[in-house]
């Protein structure tokens, strides 16, 4: 009975939290006051048969695993399955999706109550990645084939209706998985937040009806001669007007744009001198778009999936933001998952936190030589240049080091491991320089596949809760 874990996870985090107020109708104006009380952090259960059912106290879970009535069988979020047969009654529970680019919110109410709350960072290194791979491609085709002849009708699946790209494409799947794959019984309703977005407002939230068909392009030909035109063909480092260059802020190679808020005028020799010797631009302000595109594009696709599972109800940002400052919740995308699921719960001190990344590296040989090494490394193998299990410990898994659970991101010679914490920075031994840290000091918790979870605590809520919010508060 594996009773170090559970003294370690089942102990709440008890928060007592502030009255609060919220309206029962969105016209409601007089707030209406709750009473304190104590959140405590629930163990979830499942049933003999395989079975979810509803979450219990940590108190009666500790009782149940000390007589042996239960065993674990998850850690986080941590989770129990009965060894006697039990009825699988349930509560309905109702799901409430806050969908981002970077970082989506599921959280799940039942009985005015919330019991789960995960906070989940999407993979954004999937574009990256395929680029990487079809240049692999392309030189190996290059190099053993080089008299096939060309091939341009053969991409019949990127022609598909309703195709999506795989960048955007894995995020969504990933909170359907999520959904499906929660420790608690099926949900009766699923609550998503549509997202409408307007580009041109979100780059200039002054723009009026008339401005709406004048775009940057009004009185020039390409965005380079309307950059120089906004810029006064000066350089905006030094003034001058000789030998004008349009800059970059966020370099093509690196995803940006060619919009004019990336677009920067500089002189030949203040250009040179900043890719040189990293020269100081002025700031500018640049709206980057692709995580507002990524949710818009990608919304109907995540809702049919989820339709799958239980009904999809929609409803829309500026609602949610109105009940949340009601409420005088924290803006997260977690507590807007609360929000959404059922207006009126408050979100608990405490939840998951999913950090999605990727599997095995694909390439047989490096492009270039990594750190420390001259020539590129072009004989090893794949099985031996990418290490996924050693002494015992596997990449991803979930280890405690120093007291401090964190997660195993790769290996290095033949004792030594990289760890890295819920923030993603590197855990390293106190007083060493160097990121590596000897595997027999590292205790091996469980194995992960894809995913590392952590439960993490967030701040309660010190923010006022308004009687005078409005519809209009909420753009």
């Amino acid at each position: 009975m594996p009773h170090g874990i559970a003294d370690d996870l089942l102990h709440g985090f008890d928060r007592c939290l502030p009255p609060v107020c919220f309206p029962p109708d969105y016209l409601v104006t007089k707030p209406v006051f709750l009473t304190t009380f104590v959140t405590t952090m629930k163990v979830y259960v499942k049933s003999q048969q395989g079975g979810w059912l509803m979450p219990t106290h940590p108190a009666k879970a500790r009782w149940m695993l000390r007589v042996g009535r239960a065993e674990v069988i998850q850690r986080t979020p941590f989770a129990i399955q009965l060894t006697y047969a039990a009825t699988e009654h349930g509560q309905p529970v109702a799901i409430g999706i806050d969908d981002g680019g970077v970082v989506a919110g599921i959280a799940a109410v039942a009985n005015g109550e919330e019991v789960y709350q995960e906070e989940i960072h999407l993979r954004t290194d999937i574009k990256s990645k395929m680029d990487t791979r079809r240049s692999y491609r392309r030189g190996r085709r290059h190099r053993k084939t080089r008299y096939r002849a060309p091939r341009f009708d053969n991409r019949h699946a990127s022609r598909q209706a309703g195709r999506l790209p795989p960048s955007i494409r894995s995020k969504k799947e990933v909170i359907v998985r999520a959904v499906a794959q929660m420790p608690l019984p099926a949900p009766v309703l699923i609550r998503l937040e549509d997202a409408y977005f307007d580009m041109q407002a979100i780059e200039n939230p002054d723009i009026t009806e008339a401005e709406y068909q004048q775009g940057p392009l009004l009185y020039d030909k390409n965005f380079k001669s309307a950059c120089k035109t906004r810029d006064k063909h000066r350089c905006r480092v030094c003034s001058s007007e000789d030998s004008l260059q349009v800059h970059h802020l966020v370099y093509r190679t690196n995803g940006g744009s060619d919009k004019l808020s990336n677009l920067m005028t500089l002189c030949r020799s203040c250009h040179d001198n900043h890719h040189q010797n990293g020269l100081a631009l002025p700031r500018q302000k640049n709206v980057s778009f692709r995580s507002a595109a990524h949710v818009q594009q990608g919304k109907y696709y995540l809702q049919d999936r989820l339709a799958t599972l239980a009904p999809v109800q929609t409803t829309f940002g500026y609602v949610t933001a109105h009940h949340r400052k009601r409420q005088g919740i924290d803006k997260t995308h977690a507590n807007d998952a609360v929000v959404i699921a059922q207006v009126g719960v408050l979100p608990k001190s405490s939840l998951i936190k999913t950090i999605c990344l990727g599997g095995r590296k694909r390439s047989l040989h490096e492009a270039t030589p990594h750190r420390g090494r001259k020539q590129p490394n072009r004989e090893q193998k794949r099985n031996g240049k990418n290490v996924v299990s050693l002494k015992g410990f596997n990449r991803l898994d979930t280890v405690r080091f120093q007291g401090q659970v964190s997660y195993l991101s790769g290996f290095n010679g033949t004792s030594m491991a990289f760890i890295r914490g819920e923030d993603g920075h590197y855990i390293a031994t106190p007083g060493k320089r160097y990121k590596q840290v000897p595997l027999s000091k590292i205790q091996r918790l469980h194995h992960n596949q894809t995913h590392v979870r952590f439960l993490v605590k967030q701040p309660v809520t010190t923010s006022r809760p308004s009687s005078h919010a409005s519809l209009a508060d909420a753009r």
